[in-house]
């Protein structure tokens, strides 16, 4: 992980603090490397820099030793340990409960390229592999359970779904106000609208709403511009999809 990310996930350490700490490592011609590990110069770090840096610091004195050989059953605690120290014991849990999923022995090399993997499949690759070589059982269901992940639009580039939602296609939205004035902006928001329809490869959802509520009002929204010239009229309806409709989606699935 880059000492950079680490300094900055404790709550409270944001942006302003992280360029703190690197301004002060060029004015004083320091590696910025060497402040997590090596005594710090006196006088160099204060306050709010000071006490962010040496929380980083503590955390790299923790994981110093480990190697990338360790397994996930060696580790699973002191992690555990960390991520309460930083968020408290509801995330600990939530990371427990994510790690009892995986093998045991798996090494934290293989844990981090999980992790990093940009979608399902990567990471049921990885995952796969890593039961082929501890000569595990390969789930019949597969090695992911069935799963929502939910993105932000810039976030779909290069990435693919089965079934892809889009919800709030509405002119307040998308474009939105702050676009709405510069042409170049609104082909944006439409080039981003293009590329998160076609992540998906069975079926794409696409909804607005007539109201929402904004800022504890209820407030008529209008379709996008982009709705108009997405191929079909779009429906009223206080339900979800029909059971004809789900089954067709399932069908196609089915046959990818």
């Amino acid at each position: 992980m880059a000492h950079r990310v680490l300094l900055g996930l404790r709550p409270g350490v944001g942006v302003g603090t992280c360029c703190a700490v690197t301004d002060a490592v060029i004015a004083n011609n320091l590696n910025y490397r060497s402040i997590f590990y090596q005594p710090l110069p006196g006088g160099v770090f204060t306050g709010r820099s000071l006490s962010a840096l040496n929380h980083a610091r503590a955390i790299c004195s923790q994981i110093h030793e480990w190697q990338a050989t360790d397994t996930l059953g060696q580790r699973i605690a002191d992690v555990g340990a960390i991520v309460a120290g930083l968020f408290g014991s509801a995330e600990a849990q939530v990371w427990q409960t994510y790690a009892n999923a995986l093998p045991v022995d798996m090494t934290l090399e293989e844990l981090r390229d999980y992790l990093w993997a940009d979608t399902d499949e990567q990471q049921a690759a990885l995952l796969q592999a890593v039961l082929e070589r501890l000569n595990l059982p390969i789930p019949a269901a597969g090695v992911l359970p069935p799963r929502v992940r939910a993105m932000m639009m810039h976030g779909v580039k290069g990435l693919s779904g089965k079934i892809v939602f889009i919800p709030a296609v509405e002119e307040e939205i998308l474009p939105g106000p702050w676009r709405q004035p510069y042409p170049g902006l609104v082909l944006e928001a439409a080039r981003l609208l293009y590329v998160s329809i076609t992540r998906a490869r069975a079926a794409c959802i696409i909804s607005h709403a007539r109201t929402r509520v904004v800022h504890g009002q209820f407030k008529a929204h209008a379709p996008s511009r982009f709705a108009v010239h997405l191929g079909g009229p779009f429906l009223a309806r206080t339900t979800g999809l029909s059971a004809a409709e789900v089954q067709h989606i399932a069908n196609e699935v089915f046959h990818l």
